[in-house]
């Protein structure tokens, strides 16, 4: 269910990443936070803390969770994002829990870069 979601928000973002003009692409990240991201982000924050161990599902690392960690790092999140976890803050502990595990951050620090 929860990587379902990341697909889901995922295909919201298509438009304001391939938008060139800086403003507009700005203005339509907007929208699909207000409309989409944050009324998810609601609902996830609510499950993580019902879970009680920090995780989105169980009580260790998940695909659900590297799902997460995976779409709120990606070059667009991480240049028009900014405050987009001002009311998740659960979610943000999680997705920085993910990037501190050893095989990941390795992971990312020695990755080809494909993208900019």
């Amino acid at each position: 269910m929860y990587v379902d979601c990341i697909y889901d928000m995922h295909g919201t973002m298509r438009t304001p990443t391939w938008e060139t003009d800086p403003v507009k692409q700005k203005e339509l990240f907007d929208k699909v936070n207000e409309e989409t991201i944050q009324p998810h982000l609601e609902k996830v924050e609510q499950h993580i803390i019902k879970n009680g161990s920090g995780h989105l599902v169980g009580q260790g690392l998940t695909w659900a969770d590297i799902a997460y960690y995976a779409f709120f790092t990606t070059p667009i999140m991480t240049r028009l994002g900014g405050e987009v976890f001002t009311k998740a803050p659960h979610l943000k502990k999680l997705i920085e829990l993910v990037g501190s595990n050893p095989n990941i951050k390795k992971y990312v620090e020695t990755r080809p870069v494909t993208s900019g």
